[in-house]
């Protein structure tokens, strides 16, 4: 049955349009993501459906009895309403039923009339069907899920913090039991054991779903359909994540061979209707003027627009000993009686890459300020290795003077001249106009780049990275990403991202309740010990030496893909470069118009050349197939 459906809807924001003919069927059980760069309007076309933004054109039909729910909205609750006030506003139809059930037995005490039982048992069968002896039950397995503590449930929901409040929006939708989810960044906000439980959720949910999110391995997870919003329109691709990503990749490069071939053809044809017009004869003119026709009869092939790789690396550092950090015997506790780390230690080692994992409020972060030096430990040590100098990307990036532009904060930072600083910004994708905008105006995603431009000419030999991917859309992770596949020192960091965690940990420290896991092997292994040891006792003193289980190949896959990569850069520079002997070739045609000698040698040397250009196309396409 088809719940949603949406037909050539268009949307403008004053004189601007924002989306055009957007068309899709959303049906039973269907789940879909949406993916796009910020500013899209993902967001809007959520708002669009729930009907909370007018369509300028087009047309919105919903399933009749078919409940919608919207994670955004947030409604207005009594100042004094606490969490679990605001969580049972999701059983108000229930409770409401309750009370009146209530009613009706102290009414049927007093006198027991026909009216009042049909009555009784009227309410009481509505009251079942929608799951009223299950309501606490309900409750239990939603807040246990996404972590809602008795303690968070008593707090008055006006103090808590924005992303709070998300979080327990998110709850109350869940409880509502809709047909249909619109959910905005579901994930944000929550941990890795909440994200997993959501997902489970998700999976057994009997409805349909569209998602916002910029969590690749949830969209993975938990979608067989991927909406791209791209260019005012949307596209479907019928797949999780992961197929879009490979289709849109196959689908960018036959279309750059199309509308190379195309504009070959094109300029073949356009050079040979001159060269008749030259040639000065009425016969020929008339053949020019019918090629000149077929020019314009020609199908167009638009080229789809590609964002360009960041083509930086990190300033070459220091050689670091052996041993770069050195933890011992760590606690720390802003309460006495409830530490959040006790007696913590690790050794990490040159070329680590440390993923730090835990709960919301487990200490992550105090861990970080703790290494930074922000903070003091209560007991332990902390030893930096020889040479060893610090990087610090923060969760929440910033700059001293906010209101200075791009530029002028690159110059003053790097000590650059003004071109020399231009050109260096350029290399992360901060061109043109881009250099004037004031720091302040940044998004979180443009702000990290910079920030990273910044920390790639000091001389890093250990990184330590707070959050590196929150809050950021898709295209601006794989920037950060990109970024940090040129570092080859060593690194830690937090992150609830999965997909960012199992690209660069190569051991994972897990901070748990009463103790910690120091994992020395992969995300994806350390998930598989999970399973195999969840009675396992947690340590306390020393962390436990876990035998690293090696992923098949990994390390030969990933050398063989970084192989086919660079082989594909170095095709794609002769490809540029061939093109432009085509071109030459081409003036050189023309300007041989007259000489048919010339002409038929220069003819020849084209053919041969635009043949090189094709078989250079053909290894491209080789360097992205399976059988390469």
């Amino acid at each position: 049955m088809i719940t949603i459906s949406m037909q050539k809807a268009g949307k403008f924001f004053g004189e601007q349009e924002l989306l055009r003919d957007i068309t899709f069927e959303l049906k039973d059980n269907d789940r879909v993501g949406l993916v796009g760069k910020n500013g899209s309007g993902k967001t809007t076309l959520l708002k669009m459906i729930a009907g909370e933004l007018p369509m300028d054109s087009g047309s919105l039909a919903i399933a009749k009895n078919k409940k919608l729910g919207i994670l955004h909205q947030l409604p207005e609750y009594t100042k004094n309403a606490t969490v679990k006030d605001v969580l049972y506003t999701a059983f108000a139809e229930l409770t409401t039923l309750a009370e009146q059930l209530k009613d009706t037995e102290e009414a049927l005490k007093k006198e027991q009339t026909r009216e009042l039982l049909a009555e009784y048992q009227s309410r009481q069968t509505r009251f079942e069907v929608l799951g009223g002896y299950h309501m606490d039950v309900e409750y239990q397995k939603v807040t246990k899920g996404l972590g809602i503590t008795e303690e968070e449930a008593a707090r008055e929901f006006s103090t808590l913090s924005g992303g709070e409040k998300t979080r327990i929006n998110l709850a109350r939708l869940l409880l509502e039991k809709s047909d249909i989810l619109l959910l905005d960044e579901p994930t944000n906000h929550l941990d890795i054991e909440s994200i997993l439980w959501l997902e489970e959720f998700l999976q057994s949910f009997k409805g349909s779903v569209l998602i916002i999110s910029h969590d690749r391995t949830f969209l993975d997870r938990t979608v067989s359909c991927i909406f791209e919003l791209s260019g005012k329109t949307l596209s479907v691709y019928p797949g999780n994540y992961s197929y879009y990503v490979q289709e849109r990749e196959q689908l960018m490069r036959l279309r750059e061979k199309e509308f190379a071939a195309y504009e070959r053809r094109k300029k073949e044809l356009q050079d040979a209707a001159t060269r008749l017009h030259q040639w000065g004869q009425a016969a020929l003119h008339k053949r020019a003027f019918s090629i000149e026709k077929r020019i314009e009869r020609m199908a167009s092939v638009q080229r789809i627009k590609q964002d360009k790789r960041i083509s930086a690396n990190f300033q070459d550092a220091r050689e670091t000993g052996q041993d770069v950090l050195t933890v011992k015997n760590l606690s720390f506790g802003y309460r006495s009686e409830n530490p959040l780390i006790t007696d913590l230690q690790f050794l990490l080692k040159k070329g680590d890459a440390m993923g730090v994992l835990g709960k919301n409020g487990c200490g992550k972060t105090t861990l970080l300020q703790l290494l930074l030096g922000m903070i003091s430990p209560k007991t332990g040590t902390i030893r930096l290795g020889t040479n060893c100098k610090i990087g610090y990307l923060p969760q929440v990036v910033s700059f001293e003077n906010p209101r200075e532009d791009v530029l002028q904060t690159a110059v003053y930072t790097l000590d650059m001249g003004e071109g020399e600083a231009r050109n260096y910004l350029g290399k992360f994708r901060f061109v043109g106009e881009d250099v004037y905008k004031p720091i302040d105006v940044l998004s979180g995603g443009e702000k990290s780049r910079l920030r990273l431009a910044f920390l790639m000419r000091q001389e890093i030999n250990l990184l330590i990275l707070d959050e590196p991917t929150n809050h950021l859309d898709i295209l601006s992770r794989e920037w950060i990403e990109e970024i940090l596949d040129e570092y080859t020192g060593t690194m830690l960091f937090v992150s609830h991202d999965r997909y960012f965690i199992d690209r660069f940990a190569t051991r994972i420290l897990a901070l748990l309740e009463g103790g910690y896991q120091d994992y020395p092997d992969t995300y994806e292994n350390f998930l598989r010990f999970q399973k195999t040891r969840e009675a396992a006792p947690l340590q306390k003193q020393e962390a436990e030496k876990v035998p690293p289980v090696k992923k098949a190949n990994t390390y030969l896959q990933q050398k063989e893909q970084k192989r086919r990569e660079q082989k594909a850069r170095e095709l794609e520079k002769s490809i540029e470069e061939r093109e432009e002997a085509l071109a030459a070739l081409d003036e050189e045609i023309q300007a041989e118009a007259t000489n048919p000698e010339a002409l038929l040698r220069l003819t020849a040397e084209r053919e041969h050349a635009a043949a090189g250009i094709d078989a250079l196309y053909a290894e491209y396409d080789a360097c992205f197939s399976d059988e390469s």
